[in-house]
Formats: structure tokens, C-alpha cells, sequence
């Protein structure tokens, strides 16, 4: 029953994000003309589906790993142009329907529709807890500075107000945990404020085991500083919309600190999360969400919450300048826009299976990772 709950709330939550991505595709293709062959949600063996009017077949495959949308003139389920039907004689009608000869511009958006959805759903979802639960954050406001922590030693003392952080500038102590917690080891410039005045120093987050808020132990990075200056306030339907929006380009900001990171060799690939540790966060949060707390009630926004950070990081990561992905074909249109032709049939073959093989390593690397983090408890 264990293994049934996280994995039922792992493919019905995946599910869920990767129909919306899948669906930004095709309603965009569908506008712009293109023949929609094939609907999936996962991979494999087709376990059960059916055909619409116009022909496209929709269907749930045996493997939940994530789904396509598969147009006429694709060469496969990621989407590779079928170099051979250029050479094909076809009628002026299929010729219309093929997504290959679609003007540019139309591939290009048919491809950016599916990350766009997903930061859409994103979006409506934290608009929606917004409007319904408000904010509650603290203040930046230092309350206490822990001994021998590292703003002990950079001479923070209670009273002190965080200002600005590597050049930004810190509304809550929310700011403060997004920045320091991918930042373990990292010397940052602070400014901070003090009677009325204000001082640059910098400080290098220390790297300690600490446990999520579901009980998971992780490693992050601390300033050894609190905040107990608790403030909350409801907000109306303009901010949530301004908020909502905030919300998901500061995560988008934080991926691409953490692609730098990884690509400068600052951050370990072990602390990306695979199918395996969304599975497990996946399983935790329903179960958290449906269970009641003293006054009897259940958290179900925690679920919105996690589908909205899921969905964030899924449109992130197809955005990507990897072959196979998403960003990997924007990427190659970016080269065909500024070329005024598209690359060679022999270069594009290379470059998605370079791309395939770099993704299954990833995936397994990943995958392992996660193993490991599962049995770690």
C-alpha cells in the first residue's frame, strides 16, 4: 500500500503537468493547421486509447515518464523532422497538415507553446492560493545570530536588516533562504542595514544537513541567522496576478543560478531530483495534504503548491538548449533564422542522437542519485 500511494500520486501528478504541456503543443499546432497523429501520456506499450474526429489518436502508455505529441511530419516522438518525406510527392493537402513545412515562426511557437503552458498552469495556480490563503513571510529583519555561524563571525548582530544580496534586493527573509540555500560554500555580497546606515560585507553560506519540511534530510546552505518578525496579509486579484508572475520568474532565476552552478563545477549533479525523488516528494505531499491537522482540516493547498514547482521546473527544463528537448529545436530554429536555411539532414541526425545519448546519461545518473537518496531515508 506504500509503494501503491506514492506511486498513484506520482503518475497522476506527473500525468497531469506533462497533459499540459503536451496540450500547449497541440493547441497551438491545431490553430496553425498542422495534423496531430498521436496524443500520449508516457511511453511504450499503448495501454488504453481511442481517436477523435480528426483522426488523432490520444492514448496512455505503459511507461509515466513523461508524454508527446507526436505531428505529421515528425520522424518520432521527440519530434525529429522525418527527413524523407521532403522527398515524398505529396498532395497539396498533406503538405498543409506536415508541421515540416510549416513557415518558421509557426514551429517556433508550436515548440514554445509546451514550456509555456506549464509556466501558465503555474501561474493560475499560485494566483489562485494567493487570492485564497495570502502571504505570510519574515521580515528581513535579524533577530537572532546564532554562535560560530557564519554571520556570527561577518559581525551580523540582532537588529540588523538584510538589504540587498548579490545585487538584489531582499523583500522577506524568503529572499534571503532562495539565495543562501543553493549557495552553500559561495562567498555573497551583502548590504546590510544598521541605525539608519548601511555596510557591505561578505559572507560564505556554510553547508549543513537539515531536514525539509516533510521530514526529508537535505543539504543546504545557512547563515546561522532567524527571523521571528512574522508579518501576513491578504492580497486582491491584481497583486496575486503581479505576485503569481513574481513568483514563477524568481524560481525561473534561481534554475538558471543552479545550471550555472552545475556547469562551473560549484554544485554536484547529485542534487538534481529524477523520476525517483519526485516520486517520493510526490507521495509525501499527498499524503500530508490529505491528512488533517488539529483544527481538522487538510492541506490541500500543498498539493497545488507542489504541482505549481513541479510544473515550474518541467518548463524550465525544456527550455534547455538540449537536443531532444524542447529548447534543443528552438535552438536549431534560432540557427536556421539567423542562416536562412536550416542545417544539413546529416548534421540535424547528429545532433538529436548526441542529444538522446546525453539525456539517457543524464537520466541515469540522475536516477541512481536518487536511489541513493531514497535509501537514505
Amino acid at each position: 500500500m506504500f509503494l501503491f500511494h506514492y506511486l498513484v500520486s506520482f503518475i497522476v501528478i506527473l500525468s497531469l503537468i506533462v497533459f499540459i504541456h503536451e496540450f500547449g503543443h497541440y493547441i497551438v499546432a491545431k490553430k496553425f493547421g498542422v495534423k496531430i497523429e498521436e496524443f500520449a501520456i508516457g511511453f511504450g506499450k499503448e495501454l488504453w486509447g481511442f481517436n477523435d474526429k480528426s483522426g488523432t489518436r490520444w492514448k496512455f502508455c505503459l511507461i509515466p515518464l513523461g508524454g508527446y505529441v507526436k505531428m505529421f511530419g515528425d520522424q518520432n516522438a521527440a519530434s525529429a523532422p522525418d527527413q524523407q518525406m521532403k522527398q515524398k510527392k505529396l498532395t497539396k493537402k498533406e503538405r498543409e497538415g506536415a508541421f515540416l513545412f510549416k513557415p518558421l515562426y509557426q514551429r517556433f511557437l508550436v515548440v514554445l507553446a509546451g514550456p509555456l503552458a506549464n509556466y501558465l498552469l503555474a501561474i493560475v495556480i499560485l494566483f489562485f492560493l494567493f487570492c485564497k490563503f495570502g502571504i505570510s513571510s519574515s521580515t528581513s529583519l535579524v533577530t537572532e545570530v546564532l554562535p560560530d555561524s557564519p554571520a556570527s563571525e561577518a559581525g551580523l548582530i540582532e537588529g540588523d536588516m538584510i538589504a540587498v544580496i548579490e545585487g538584489k534586493k531582499i523583500k522577506d527573509f524568503n529572499d534571503i533562504q532562495q539565495i543562501v540555500q543553493i549557495s552553500a560554500n559561495m562567498p555573497l555580497d551583502f548590504t546590510i542595514e544598521r541605525d539608519g546606515g548601511f555596510f557591505d560585507v561578505t559572507i560564505t553560506p556554510e553547508e549543513k544537513s537539515t531536514k525539509d519540511f516533510l521530514g526529508n534530510e537535505i543539504k543546504t546552505g545557512l547563515l546561522g541567522i532567524r527571523s521571528d518578525k512574522i508579518v501576513y496579509r491578504e492580497v486582491g486579484v491584481v497583486d496575486a496576478a503581479l505576485l503569481s508572475v513574481t513568483e514563477v520568474v524568481d524560481m525561473t532565476v534561481l534554475s538558471l543560478k543552479v545550471v550555472k552552478q552545475l556547469i562551473l563545477g560549484q554544485r554536484s549533479l547529485s542534487d538534481l531530483g529524477g523520476p525517483v525523488k519526485i516520486a517520493k516528494y510526490s507521495g509525501q505531499v499527498t499524503k500530508k495534504s490529505l491528512a488533517k491537522d488539529e483544527d481538522g482540516k487538510r492541506n490541500l493547498y500543498l498539493i497545488f503548491w507542489f504541482i505549481a514547482i513541479i510544473s515550474i521546473n518541467l518548463g524550465f527544463a525544456n527550455l534547455l538548449p538540449i537536443p531532444m528537448l524542447d529548447g534543443g529545436h528552438l535552438f536549431l530554429y534560432t540557427i536556421e533564422a539567423v542562416r536562412g536555411k536550416e542545417l544539413s539532414a546529416n548534421v540535424q541526425e547528429l545532433v538529436f542522437k548526441v542529444g538522446f545519448a546525453f539525456l539517457l546519461l543524464i537520466f541515469a545518473f540522475v536516477t541512481i542519485s536518487d536511489i541513493k537518496f531514497l535509501l537514505a531515508g
